[in-house]
């Protein structure tokens, strides 16, 4: 494997870092309690007001990570008070008793060796580490935080020093978007949904351009006077972009953000991670989850199983109505679950709705993985990529388990190397007939949390997206990003702009105190930027470069500087793959660990619990393109749902597919 320079900082689980410095458990408390008062009494003087923003109000927050945003915003106030009060330092308050309200109880994994089911929130899956790769835990990092002040202040400072990320955004990464031969949209959609089964970063939904003191963690984002686009807009100019930093816990003083998903591949967007969000989405008959009535099979809204969602269905991810694409891969993951479970009970004759609907999920959960790791990871990261990392699956036998790898997610990944599939997003999206003719078009930028594309002539949207998704040419992974996500993100449907999801990417590396493409580079092996632009790197084509030299380089800043999610689309991809190697590194790394790292993968023989061999190949005998045949109006569908159809990827009838032999699971 390619040499990968770990600093993986191990980080504690305790909302606050616990440690021995000599101020007694009762002054700690009572210092918590009046920063609480404090924080308290602040929010009732802020006052929300002013102009509203044309981007559509999208949250981010569950309860659990609400509690995390309120908590994280009175610790800072209380370690202002234990450093003025006792004369401690910011790492002396930060490292003194715990507040009691910060403590949480241990995790009893007695049993959890014979388990034959997961646990929902992720816990006890390592038995030595009962939170790797559980929900709401700080991100791992493979290299050292990059705060200007070492624990908070984000790189480049408050009033950055930094290229503006809306310039970066307009100056390299403007729309300008080929496609790529190979691949269809399936890629960047499946990659999205993936990416809602093992990360979820919280934010506070604040109005900061109207009001910055609503929350302490606003840090808006400048817009030029001259921008191209918000300049020039009917409703007036914009000169201000909302963001607020992500939910944080404290760990030893350091801030760190957090994953409110599960880790490990198990589908929570499905299935949701906690244990309230699951019961909700089940029926409690025949083990099948809830279906929408007025749409023959369809996800449940929101209403219908009792949560609050930002458009029409609900999920196991709150995100599932972002983007038509995402809630289409939802319904079709929800259908087969329903159509596996219905099979189980015919076979078996057995009434017991929890026996049912655990095996269903089993065996879906084990699917996707197989999705992942056999169909969807070579075309992501190459075929040498996934030897050297030793991603491949078995054709025979077993995987090993390892119990000392961590699987919890790296922040560098969730924050800037997974979201490569960005520049792959499609600004219009085709809708496809049966026959491949097609019935019309939408733009992305239109249509955020809106149904109506899925849900139009009683549900034949769904199979036109669908269609279109194995149909349609996916953009090229490249520095360039459409519109419809830089100029209308989250546009409101009246609304004549919206945010910018790559000037947000990159001002949320810095809020992360993510250090330097350049730092992620030399962690992956390839040799360390020049101070100089004249010294240009052979992964990174003279246009590329060209751009971030005049993105950062106008504004005084050198290589060395340059943000890691611009660093990493600017690469030239590697053989066979879509990415540079620093991205595709980092990738790799992350998806080693939650393969070797998940006692319950479905290709390691890990006790009591592990599939057969011949449940096994049952399961790697299944396609993306079988399960979108099974629940779907399709006539055909290519073998690889992810690639166009070739003479190497034939279009398959679906009539002709082998049935699943779901005989061996009994």
């Amino acid at each position: 494997m390619r040499s990968f320079i770990f600093f993986t900082v191990l980080l504690g689980t305790l909302l606050c870092f616990t440690s021995s410095a000599s101020v007694d458990q009762e002054t700690v408390d009572a210092a918590w309690e009046e920063a609480t008062r404090c924080y308290q009494e602040k929010l009732l003087n802020s006052t929300i007001h002013g102009a509203s923003s044309r981007a559509k109000r999208h949250t981010k927050m569950t309860p659990d990570s609400e509690i995390m945003s309120e908590n994280s915003n009175i610790y800072g106030i209380y370690e202002d008070i234990m450093m003025k009060r006792h004369n401690l330092t910011k790492r002396q308050a930060a490292t003194t008793q715990t507040p009691a309200a910060c403590q949480i109880p241990g995790f009893n994994c007695n049993g959890a060796n014979i388990a034959r089911y997961r646990n929902v929130d992720g816990t006890c899956n390592n038995l030595n580490n009962a939170l790797w790769g559980a929900r709401n835990r700080a991100f791992n990092r493979v290299a050292q935080v990059a705060y200007e002040d070492g624990a908070n202040v984000p790189r480049g400072n408050f009033q950055s020093y930094l290229a503006n990320p809306r310039v970066i955004s307009t100056t390299v990464h403007f729309d300008s978007t080929p496609t790529n031969p190979q691949v269809t949209n399936m890629v960047p959609q499946f990659g999205q949904f993936l990416d809602h089964d093992i990360t979820m970063t919280p934010e506070a939904n604040s109005q900061c351009c109207s009001n910055p003191r609503s929350n302490v963690d606003c840090w808006s984002i400048p817009i030029p006077t001259n921008d191209v686009f918000y300049s020039r807009l009917r409703s007036g100019p914009q000169r201000c972009m909302d963001f607020t930093r992500s939910t944080t816990c404290n760990q030893g003083g350091i801030r760190q953000q957090v994953n409110t998903n599960t880790a490990y591949i198990d589908c929570s967007q499905i299935y949701g991670s906690d244990p309230t969000r699951t019961r909700a989405l089940r029926s409690f008959r025949g083990g099948q989850l809830v279906t929408n009535p007025s749409f023959n099979g369809f996800l449940p809204s929101g209403s219908q199983v009792g949560l609050q969602v930002q458009g029409l269905f609900a999920a196991g991810d709150d995100r599932i109505n972002e983007m038509p694409g995402l809630a289409v891969m939802h319904n079709v993951f929800l259908m087969e679950h329903n159509r596996i479970a219905r099979e189980f009970a015919a076979i078996t004759g057995s009434t017991n709705d929890e026996l049912i609907f655990q095996e269903t999920k089993r065996v879906v959960c084990a699917m996707m993985q197989n999705i992942v790791y056999s169909e969807y990871l070579p075309i992501v990261l190459g075929p040498q990529t996934m030897a050297e990392y030793n991603l491949n699956l078995p054709s025979q036998g077993y995987s090993s388990y390892s119990a000392n790898v961590d699987a919890t997610i790296i922040n560098s990944f969730a924050t800037a190397a997974y979201r490569f599939g960005h520049s792959m997003i499609a600004g219009i999206v085709r809708l496809m007939t049966a026959n491949n003719g097609q019935a019309g078009s939408y733009s992305v930028g239109d249509h955020y949390f809106q149904s109506g594309q899925v849900t139009q002539s009683n549900g034949q949207g769904y199979d036109m997206i669908l269609r279109s998704l194995f149909t349609q040419n996916a953009p090229a992974m490249d520095r360039f990003v459409t519109t419809g996500v830089t100029n209308f993100l989250f546009k409101q449907p009246n609304a004549d702009f919206g945010s910018d999801l790559v000037a947000r990417n990159i001002q949320r590396g810095r809020d992360h105190g993510l250090p330097s493409y350049n730092t992620f580079r030399q962690l992956c092996g390839l040799s360390s930027l020049s101070t100089s632009w004249q010294a240009r790197p052979a992964e990174i084509n003279a246009d590329g470069w060209s751009a971030v030299n005049q993105a950062y380089g106008n504004n005084g800043n050198n290589p060395t500087q340059i943000d890691f999610f611009t660093g990493g689309l600017i690469e030239s991809p590697v053989q066979g793959g879509l990415s540079g190697p620093t991205f595709n590194c980092i990738k790799a790394v992350q998806f080693q660990r939650l393969k070797d790292g998940d006692r319950y993968f479905f290709t390691h023989n890990t006790g009591p619990y592990a599939f057969t061999q011949t449940q096994i190949n049952v399961i790697r005998g299944q396609r993306l393109s079988d399960i979108v045949c099974r629940n779907s109006q399709q006539p055909d569908a290519p073998l690889n749902a992810f690639l166009v159809p070739s003479s190497n990827n034939p279009i398959v009838s679906c009539s002709s597919r082998p049935a699943m032999n779901l005989r061996a699971f009994t």
